[in-house]
């Protein structure tokens, strides 16, 4: 998260199931601290203000990302030594690593 720059693509995973939503970063990443009520309170946070959020309707299950034929694409960025991605080699999501920085061309077909 701390990576993200102005303009990068945000995606939005509920309940780690599927890809509900995307927006553009506003900003870089801002440290701040939990606000009182919430399980994160007093504790030192990220704050990423985003812009241009677009519902993805209907959503877009993270089953399909990591199926054929983008599951080879994806595995074949890291045989290639790309870094720094939203997966790892096991087509698993990263906790925090989605940005779509490092892929411009991969969803076109």
């Amino acid at each position: 998260m701390r990576d993200v720059k102005p303009g990068d693509v945000i995606l939005h995973l509920t309940d780690n199931e599927a890809f509900t939503g995307f927006s553009r970063a506003l900003g870089t990443c801002e440290e701040m601290t939990g606000p009182e009520g919430t399980e994160e309170a007093g504790q030192p946070c990220n704050l990423l203000k985003l812009r241009d959020f677009k519902l993805l309707d209907p959503p877009l299950p993270r089953t399909v990302i990591f199926a054929s034929p983008f599951r080879e694409r994806l595995l074949a960025l890291i045989d290639a030594g790309v870094k720094n991605l939203f997966y790892n080699k096991e087509a698993n999501l990263n906790q925090g690593r989605t940005s779509l920085r490092y892929l411009p061309n991969y969803w076109q077909s």
